[in-house]
């Protein structure tokens, strides 16, 4: 899709992300729009579910974005006590391939279920113990890991720093 679509796209339905995109090609918004069709909103379509199979990495404002959203929505339920961004976000590295969230909870079901129910959420890639994988509907990959209040400095320093640096630092 070119600029003139985009901005069209943009001016006309306020459209500025991936998922309000999905959305509003799902809703068939698009094909409402003068020069578009349903071809085009099926097209649309398939370029998201690529994106959103294959991943990628993200602007640092966008994760960022990502992670604010997050972190309010998990600390509005109180079985969280503390949530904070590792990895290459907390890095602030130009672009971020997934977004690690550190987090001390109450209760590990629970926090589970919250986590996985964040509407952001297309899906569940795995569920442990200690961590769980989701992809936003944006094809961001989100990992939560979960450690106790007394061992949550050292786990914020390892899982934000790269490999390479907690190897140099073994």
């Amino acid at each position: 899709m070119g600029g003139k679509r985009t901005a069209t796209i943009y001016s006309s339905l306020g459209v500025s992300t991936l998922e309000q995109l999905e959305e509003a090609a799902l809703e068939h918004k698009l094909s409402s729009l003068p020069g578009f069709g349903q071809k085009i909103e099926k097209t649309v379509l398939r370029g998201i579910q690529k994106v959103q199979q294959k991943g990628g990495r993200f602007l640092l404002r966008e994760a960022g974005e990502h992670f604010c959203s997050y972190k309010k929505y998990l600390l509005e339920h109180s079985v969280f006590f503390r949530v904070e961004a590792a990895g290459s976000l907390r890095r602030a590295k130009e672009t971020v391939g997934d977004l690690d969230i550190l987090v001390v909870c109450e209760d590990w079901g629970r926090a589970s279920e919250v986590f996985c129910s964040y509407p952001g959420v297309s899906r569940v890639i795995s569920r442990g113990q200690k961590r769980l994988a989701v992809v936003l509907r944006s094809g961001m990959q989100v990992d939560m890991r979960v450690t106790t209040g007394e061992d949550f400095g050292v786990a914020l320093h390892y899982f934000t720093g790269s490999k390479a640096h907690n190897i140099a630092g073994s």
